[in-house]
């Protein structure tokens, strides 16, 4: 016997079995259930979740597992999955009438995987229970992994309290794994060592090295806009997203100008906020322990796909 849950909002076409519970598609093709998925107007049924009886999460801990499922699904997909706390029994019936009115337009990055990675979703969810429930650092990892989709559960976007959040997540699990949460050390020595040496994101560095740059000051301050491609060669340097989140947090502002080889340069929220918001769910699931031959590590730095 089991207890069956139903899943709005999350895209699967292969049953997902993991020890004690599995994660059921409601739908086979995946150009179907993607844009029933994508619905940002409801919360549409795609999947039943089915919690064995010998499975040993029983009164609050049932909750806590369904809670951590439904902020792990969310964070696969990018963008809210709600899984129904009512046992149900699977009907294949009128599935049009199964759904939930959203509050508001429903935010979606697209997910993090595709489709045609189930096998790849279904590790990073094992990876991501576990690490919720063993991990040495299971508590700071939770406020972590549940900060990264606190966007997609928005009312509205903001992103300076998503790049707050993002920021925040990735300097409490550094500080927790590298034993730092009581030192002096800075924030961007922190990010730097754990992101570079613990999670082998090897081309990190503290502070950037020397930028090209073609000066063209925009006001009587003569103070440097970054374009597009001076921001990129500072995207790799931890100090960038301090100077960044300093200027939020202490000044409550949207950008930080910043001496950098004598030259007074503008260091902008919007333009380091993409990068951050695609580096830190990778940084998460490679703390996980995921790893795969195909992935790309690096697709952050230029806004592609994953896999």
């Amino acid at each position: 016997m089991s207890d069956c849950y139903e899943i709005y909002g999350y895209t699967c076409t292969k049953e997902c079995r993991f020890d004690g519970y599995s994660i059921t598609p409601v739908f086979d093709d995946a150009l179907t259930v993607s844009k029933i998925a994508a619905d940002k107007n409801n919360y549409r049924l795609t999947g039943w979740l089915r919690v064995e009886d010998d499975f040993n999460v029983q009164g609050p801990k049932r909750e806590e597992f369904l809670f951590n499922l439904e902020g792990v699904l969310t964070f696969i997909e990018r963008q809210d999955v709600i899984i129904n706390r009512v046992p149900v029994e699977i009907n294949s019936g009128n599935l049009d009438d199964k759904k939930f009115r959203a509050y508001s337009s429903r935010w979606t990055l697209g997910p993090l995987f595709s489709l045609n990675t189930d096998d790849i979703r279904s590790e990073i969810i094992f990876l991501l229970m576990c690490e919720l429930e063993y991990g040495e650092h299971f508590e700071v990892f939770k406020t972590a992994l549940f900060k990264t989709i606190e966007f997609y559960r928005m009312k509205k976007s903001y992103i300076d309290v998503d790049y707050y959040l993002l920021f925040s997540a990735i300097e409490s699990l550094s500080r927790a794994h590298q034993n730092e949460t009581e030192t002096d050390n800075s924030v961007e020595k922190v990010l730097c060592c754990f992101i570079r040496i613990d999670c082998g994101f090897s081309s990190f560095s503290q502070n950037p090295s020397k930028i090209n740059y073609t000066f063209h000051p925009t006001n009587k301050e003569s103070v440097h806009i970054l374009l597009d491609g001076e921001v990129r060669q500072l995207i790799e340097s931890t100090s960038s997203y301090a100077h960044v989140r300093n200027a939020l947090v202490h000044n409550g502002a949207l950008y930080e100008d910043v001496n950098v080889n004598g030259l007074t340069v503008r260091f902008k929220l919007i333009d380091f906020y993409p990068y951050l918001r695609k580096l830190v769910p990778l940084v998460l699931i490679k703390y996980a322990g995921f790893s795969n031959k195909n992935a790309r590590w690096d697709c952050w730095k230029d806004l592609f796909e994953f896999i």
